[in-house]
Formats: C-alpha cells, sequence, structure tokens
C-alpha cells in the first residue's frame, strides 16, 4: 500500500503497523528426558506386529532442567497403521504432565518410587541428602533406595485390522518442556514392521526324553510343553514319528481347544500360551528282550508346516521284569526247564541200574 498518510493521527503511516513484544530474560534451565525401557537402546526400539496386533512399551521421562516443570508430549508417525496411545498412573495423557526435578525413594520390591499415603505424591527431595532424610523419616531404609526422580509412561501401538504384512513406519515420540519447545533432546523412535509371526518353541528343546519301561507294567507317560513365540494365535499340530517294533505312542492333553485327528493333535494355541502335551508310549505285548525304542516328538504351525517344525527326541528303555535272583522271568523258566530235563533224564539212569 503506497499511502504514507496519517489520518488517525497516531503518528504511524496507515500503511504500517505497530507490534508489541515482551521479552523476558531467565536463567532457568528447561529441559526434559525420555527414554525407552527394555528396547535396542535408550532413544531406539523396533516391533513386529501382525494386523490387529498391539504392544505395550515402557518409557521413563525425566526433568533435566534445575525445577519442576510441565511436559509436553508430541508423537509423529504410523498414521493409517497403527493408532498411538499413552498412559501415566493408569490414567491417559490428555495434555501437559507435571514432572518434578530431585531425587525419589525407590522402592526395589514394587520397582517404584514411594509415593505419600495420603497425597499420593512422589516423596522427593530437592537434593540426595535430603531425599535420605525422607527415607529415614519414613522408616524406609531397607529396600529402599534414592534415585533422580523420572516418571514412568506406557506407550500403546495398536496396529489397524486393515493393514497389510510388509508395511511400516517409523514413529517418533518427543517430549520437551513447556517452557522450551525448542529443546529436542528428549526424541525417542520406534521402528514398527507389520509381519505375522508363526513361532513355536519345545520347552524341553535340546534336551533328549529318557524312558523306562518294565515290560508287563502299565504304560509310561511324559509331558512336554510347547510356547507359542509368534506374535499371532496359531493352530499347532502334535504328531510322533511312526510305530515300530511293536511300541505305540499316544499323544493327548487336557487343553480344551486340542482335537484329535488321526493320530495327530491339532491345537489352538494364544500368542505366549504353552501347550502341554502328554506323550504315552507302550512296550510291545509279549516282549522279552531288552530293546531301545527311539521316536521323535514333533509339533508344527499349520499355516507354516515343516517351515517352522520343531522336534524332541525320546528313548524308551524296554526291559523284562526281574524274577529270582534278579533274572527275567522268561530265564527263570528256561533254567527251571533244564533243572527238569536233567532230574528226567538222572531217573532214567537210575532205573537202568
Amino acid at each position: 500500500d503506497p499511502n504514507g498518510q496519517d489520518r488517525d493521527g497516531d503518528g504511524i503511516p496507515d500503511n504500517q503497523r505497530e507490534g508489541k513484544f515482551l521479552a523476558v530474560l531467565s536463567d532457568r534451565n528447561f529441559s526434559m528426558d525420555l527414554r525407552l525401557e527394555n528396547t535396542d537402546t535408550a532413544t531406539t526400539g523396533s516391533i513386529t506386529l501382525p494386523p490387529s496386533g498391539q504392544q505395550t512399551l515402557g518409557m521413563w521421562v525425566k526433568n533435566t532442567g534445575d525445577g519442576d516443570d510441565d511436559a509436553v508430549f508430541t508423537l509423529g508417525g504410523l498414521e493409517g497403521i497403527a493408532t498411538r496411545s499413552m498412559v501415566v498412573y493408569g490414567l491417559p495423557i490428555t495434555g501437559e504432565l507435571r514432572v518434578p526435578t530431585g531425587y525419589g525413594i525407590w522402592s526395589n520390591a514394587t520397582q517404584s518410587f514411594v509415593l505419600d499415603n495420603e497425597t499420593q505424591e512422589p516423596l522427593i527431595g530437592a537434593q540426595e541428602a535430603i531425599a535420605e532424610q525422607i527415607m529415614f523419616d519414613r522408616g524406609l531404609m531397607e529396600n529402599h533406595v534414592i534415585r533422580e526422580f523420572e516418571i514412568y509412561v506406557e506407550l500403546t501401538v495398536s496396529v489397524n485390522p486393515g493393514a497389510e504384512t510388509g508395511q511400516g513406519g517409523l514413529l517418533e515420540i518427543l517430549v520437551t518442556s513447556v517452557s522450551n519447545a525448542a529443546d529436542r533432546s528428549g526424541l525417542v523412535t520406534l521402528s514398527l514392521e507389520v509381519s505375522i509371526i508363526h513361532e513355536i518353541e519345545f520347552m524341553q528343546a535340546g534336551e533328549r526324553q529318557e524312558l523306562d519301561i518294565v515290560y508287563g507294567q502299565p504304560a509310561v507317560t511324559q509331558e512336554v510343553s510347547i510356547v507359542n513365540t509368534g506374535n499371532i494365535r496359531s493352530e499347532i499340530r502334535v504328531f510322533a514319528s511312526q510305530n515300530l517294533r511293536g511300541w505305540s505312542v499316544v499323544l493327548d492333553s487336557d487343553n480344551p481347544e486340542c482335537m484329535p485327528e488321526n493320530n495327530d493333535l491339532v491345537c489352538m494355541v494364544d500368542k505366549g500360551e504353552t501347550l502341554y502335551v502328554n506323550v504315552t508310549v507302550r512296550a510291545p505285548y509279549g516282549a522279552e528282550m531288552e530293546d531301545t525304542y527311539k521316536f521323535t516328538v514333533s509339533a508344527e504351525p499349520t499355516e507354516t508346516g515343516v517351515l517352522d517344525r520343531q522336534n524332541i527326541e525320546f528313548a524308551a528303555q524296554g526291559t523284562p521284569p526281574e524274577g529270582v535272583f534278579g533274572l527275567s522271568q522268561t530265564m527263570v523258566a528256561q533254567i527251571a526247564g533244564l533243572v527238569l530235563v536233567a532230574l528226567f533224564i538222572a531217573a532214567l539212569l537210575n532205573r537202568r541200574r
């Protein structure tokens, strides 16, 4: 606007405007720190989830400034793939979070900072010595230590049902002081991959299971456990190798989600759950000679089959029951027969004399 007149008489040309700013000089330090718990590093992590999968991660927020302050969280990334939410003290974070600075009293028993019974606020001392005095006054000397105070926050990532395998992205979680948004030192990143993982594992993996069976005695049963270590509920097939030499192996489970299918056992097992299977071994009918029967019990997700199959080896040692002088019943019978024959021959020789 070329108009330079001052029609309103305020001393400022009409084509200009005057603005007023307030600058406050402060020597306070405003900053926040954020770290991930049980991840690759304190500032980076990675998770793999299936569609509709969910995982919760822990984070610690620390006020690294020089006075009590409010923290502000900013989440960026994974839009359209997953939702993100955060809770503190069991409540969702919807705005600023008050983060005191100082030293708190850490309970080794509860793995958390001690709260005041009445106010439910953390017991904090501005200095370590002050926190130690509070701990002494409260009678918390045993099984408690002094630590820099920080707040535990839970982040939950929930993959959308429509997400496809192979999708993914990077989630940035930034915490700043409400008074210093320019300080980005409290930044952590979390990588998400959308993928379905079918994995199982025998708890007894690497150990051959050995059984002792006495012929004529009841069958022997051994329990094995299979853990679904994948990230999705899976159908698992459990089966034994082919019966040989009259030996037989029967599989069963008390799990209500298991169904027999021919000689196999087919079970639905949730993520992280353990399936217990009874392996019953029967010796051949009428067996008399010692025999070692080796066989394998296998388990595999029906979705991937042999690709994710796990095996565990068994060795059943069959022995005849002990008879007189520790001899088997068959051996005793044979010796008794020989004695009778010898007595019969001796009787015939005596008659001829």
